[in-house]
């Protein structure tokens, strides 16, 4: 089973109010005070009137895209699906997911990635109102400049549209291109097999790559999605169940893969020091912004010695050493009984952001989760999620760490983040998590 066709945030399900926060350790107990504040708000102050998710941050955390069906964060939201919001400190919240004449998308939007500076936001709609000529009748990826308020289709080679759906998309830090998964195979000459494909899109130049080739240029013999890309956008990571990319792939696993745009060369990164291939279905990876370090989950129990409690964990890859060590793990290396997911690494590589999650489902149809922030230089997890009598059994994940590692954003439902948090669904939270440990 792969973790990203069914991790929940791969789908929609007032003056800022701070609170301090507790957080917890994987295994035994740690105290660290840190503000929260709650950005899925109304401008009056009140919550959202519907769930908020799919967030990120720019460089600084001052800007923070987000997914939304609310329709109140906003005057005139009136099209009924969830939209694509930016929240700006000091600002407050803009709608992005809009066509001619601020009209909203007459179907749903989601997953954004926003540049380091927060100009740029680009995200997937199935709305055909966007921009002029959408006539595919499929998921799109779109790129928004706030600077000029201005969108542009991302899927699309020159004046043709994809044949397929597009999603998933990530921006590189600097604004120089967006990564994407996509069935169409009309984007490039080399894209005409019917998996899902990687695709990079060139923002200067206007040009689209096919990423997930496999040896020799081959059309790859299975899917690939989950991409990520690196500050510069030289280097992506993504998810494949193909066994073409790289030569000797035959675990029969779903694996995680780096490639660099520069040297044409493509990695197996879910395999041991020694090259031994993963025993269990890997997927979800990260990659720093020098592209150096990969972070990622996988079922399997060979990637490093003692694995034994059965369960996803999160793993960390230094591409340049080969060196491979498990991050889901308390205090002394104790291992956890919980499925640990959704692994985010920061641009500078010393922090991680991931879900530990619950076995049981609840009645939103997904188990109940809690963040995590693993301070890599101290090797060290610490809940920021939040704690309370009432939490236990609610749901927190979509994390992601600002490039400067000051602030990391979440979704949660858990209701008592912050004071007056009374709507009963998820919402979109900043947490400032500098200082300790650094």
């Amino acid at each position: 089973m792969t973790l990203s066709r069914w991790w929940p945030h791969m789908q929609i399900p007032t003056s800022s109010c701070l609170l301090v926060v507790t957080v917890t350790c994987l295994a035994g107990r740690a105290r660290l005070e840190q503000d929260i504040e709650l950005i899925s708000r109304a401008p009056e102050g009140l919550p959202a009137n519907d769930s908020s998710d799919d967030c990120c941050a720019s460089a600084d955390g001052t800007v923070v895209a987000f997914s939304s069906a609310a329709s109140n964060l906003v005057p005139d939201d009136v099209n009924g699906f969830a939209d694509i919001f930016a929240w700006e400190e000091g600002k407050g919240i803009e709608r992005i997911s809009v066509g001619a004449g601020s009209v909203g998308g007459n179907q749903v939007s989601r997953w954004p990635s926003v540049s380091d500076d927060g100009r740029w936001v680009c995200f997937a709609s199935d709305a055909s109102n966007l921009v002029p000529g959408d006539d595919n009748d499929e998921r799109d990826v779109f790129l928004y400049d706030r600077e000029r308020n201005s969108l542009r289709v991302v899927s699309a080679n020159g004046l043709v549209w994809g044949n397929g759906e597009s999603g998933w998309p990530q921006l590189a830090g600097n604004g120089s291109c967006v990564v994407f998964q996509s069935e169409a195979t009309n984007l490039t000459t080399a894209s005409q097999e019917a998996d899902i494909d990687i695709f990079v899109f060139d923002i200067g130049e206007g040009t689209i790559h096919l990423v997930s080739k496999g040896i020799g240029g081959a059309h790859t013999n299975d899917h690939s999605w989950w991409p990520s890309v690196s500050q510069s956008g030289r280097t992506v990571v993504f998810t494949s169940g193909a066994s073409n990319l790289v030569e000797n792939d035959d675990n029969g696993f779903s694996d995680v893969f780096a490639y660099d745009r520069e040297l044409d060369e493509m990695q197996l990164i879910s395999r041991t020091k020694l090259g031994v291939q993963a025993n269990g279905d890997s997927d979800m990876a990260h990659v720093s912004g020098d592209g150096r370090l990969v972070v990622f989950s996988s079922e399997a129990d060979n990637l490093v010695s003692d694995d034994e409690n059965s369960v996803w964990d999160v793993f960390l890859c230094d591409l340049k050493t080969q060196e491979i060590r498990r991050l889901s793990v308390g205090r002394g290396d104790v291992e956890v009984g919980a499925d640990s997911v959704d692994p985010r690494i920061s641009p500078r590589g010393d922090l991680v952001v991931f879900a530990s999650v619950g076995k049981r489902v609840v009645a939103r149809g997904y188990p109940p989760a809690r963040v995590f922030l693993y301070r890599v230089g101290v090797g060290q997890a610490v809940r920021i999620s939040g704690e309370s009598s009432r939490s236990a059994g609610t749901w927190s994940g979509s994390a992601e760490i600002a490039s400067s590692g000051e602030y990391v954003v979440f979704a949660s439902d858990n209701p008592d983040l912050v004071e007056g948090d009374t709507n009963g669904t998820v919402d979109v939270f900043r947490v400032r998590v500098s200082g300790e440990g650094r």
